[in-house]
């Protein structure tokens, strides 16, 4: 396949490229070839296009120079050029080249929707891998609306696993039905891939709404099928679903196990999304009371998200330093921490979920800062129980009522 590929390019057999591209770029996505991939996709890219005026600074052309009958076929070629270079080495210019792609792709008269629908696919994985969740779910609902016309269900079911994705932190409920519409898709088009990714996220959905045995079927299922494929990158999501839910469950031991394992996948395929699983082996590390791993896993995920400009994990990262800033007593570095994070929170997308979790802390904490912050710590959990039982997010729910009724008792109200 591959010297066949390369006999193409070099002979600049336009049908043929044409014909095995989307073959191509499948194999090395399912198969967590990214480099090669990006090899093999510039090496097509060049032998249709020359820069007209140079490189940008970051080594990108400036212009491109290509026959108006070849621009669709180059526009899909820089498209799949910049996810794979996104999602392994460069999130801005591979985002940069995907919007390049798009736009080549739009210039093209008769536009080719199909080809349109798959950049503005790939471009809204790169939006969210940078934490740009309202680009990325633009891209997922036009890209959807594009598969839906054109009767593709493997571009459908991809389309509505990112759509869900862009939405699952902020709103599971609605996220839990996307996936499943996902699924039905998955049924009609037969991939085993993207049914594992649905059924991870599905799971990780009803892990946020208190769905445990629920969600650990469907995980379970996730990691199954990532397995019997080899899908590296599958699995490593599909464990760090695992960990999630076994911190959820006082598994704690056993979560650090999983997200080892897990990070371990993510290190292989690529770095975007080492991060997240930082967090949470730090989290289980927290909860076991090892409390100096926890925060060396904390600041390394820190890093991460600022170096990616991630303000929504930002967050989620600022909250578990603050955590642990309260279990050690530091309760004012707590509150700035806290504070700061719903200070981004309330600048960015207000997602229900992680303002939920940030002003239950902040109750917490005004709890324990003493009876003169009794009334901005009721002020926190009414916040933060009317947006969980909007969004559905029982385990929250569960905590604030816990913690409002302690406090409570202690005014001596104890209806």
């Amino acid at each position: 396949v591959r010297l066949a590929w390369r006999g193409a390019v070099a002979n600049r057999e336009t049908e043929a490229i044409e014909r095995s591209a989307e073959c191509l770029f499948v194999y090395y996505l399912y198969k967590n070839g990214y480099d090669e991939g990006l090899s093999e996709f510039r090496r097509a890219a060049e032998a249709f296009a020359s820069p007209q005026a140079g490189q940008e600074s970051d080594g990108s052309p400036k212009d491109l120079a290509t026959p108006k009958e070849e621009e669709n076929l180059l526009g899909y070629l820089l498209a799949a050029q910049g996810y794979f270079l996104a999602h392994r080495r460069n999130l801005q210019k591979g985002q940069k080249l995907m919007k390049q792609a798009l736009a080549l792709l739009r210039r093209t008269a008769p536009v080719d929707r199909r080809n349109e629908a798959f950049a503005l696919l790939w471009l809204g994985w790169a939006h969210l891998f940078r934490g740009q969740r309202t680009e990325g779910k633009r891209c997922a609902g036009n890209s959807l609306a594009l598969f839906s016309d054109k009767n593709d269900r493997w571009g459908e079911a991809w389309a509505q696993l990112l759509l869900g994705v862009c939405i699952k932190d902020g709103r599971p409920a609605e996220a839990a039905e996307i996936f499943q519409a996902g699924l039905d898709l998955c049924r009609d088009s037969g991939d085993q891939n993207v049914l594992s990714y649905l059924n991870h996220n599905i799971g990780w959905a009803n892990k946020e709404l208190g769905r445990y045995k629920q969600a650990q079927r469907q995980i379970d299922q996730a990691v199954t099928i990532s397995k019997k494929l080899d899908n590296m990158l599958g699995l490593g999501y599909s464990l760090f679903g695992r960990g999630r839910l076994e911190i959820a469950l006082g598994k704690y031991r056993q979560a650090s196990q999983t997200l080892e394992q897990c990070l371990t996948y993510f290190n292989k395929v690529g770095t975007v999304h080492t991060s997240r699983a930082q967090i949470y082996l730090g989290l289980a590390h927290h909860l076991q009371d090892d409390y100096e791993p926890a925060r060396q896993w904390y600041n390394q995920a820190l890093e991460g998200f600022k170096a990616a400009n991630s303000t929504l994990e930002l967050t989620r990262c600022l909250d578990c330093l603050g955590r642990l800033a309260y279990d050690r007593g530091e309760l004012d570095e707590a509150e700035q921490l806290h504070r700061e994070s719903l200070a981004l929170l309330q600048e960015a997308e207000q997602e229900p979920l992680l303002v939920a979790d940030t002003t239950r802390y902040l109750g917490r904490l005004m709890v324990a800062k003493g009876e003169g912050r009794r009334a901005e710590a009721l002020d926190f959990f009414r916040q933060a129980l009317k947006l969980s039982l909007v969004h559905q997010l029982a385990p929250i729910a569960l905590d604030v009522c816990a913690s409002a009724a302690q406090l409570l008792a202690q005014e001596g109200e104890l209806e």
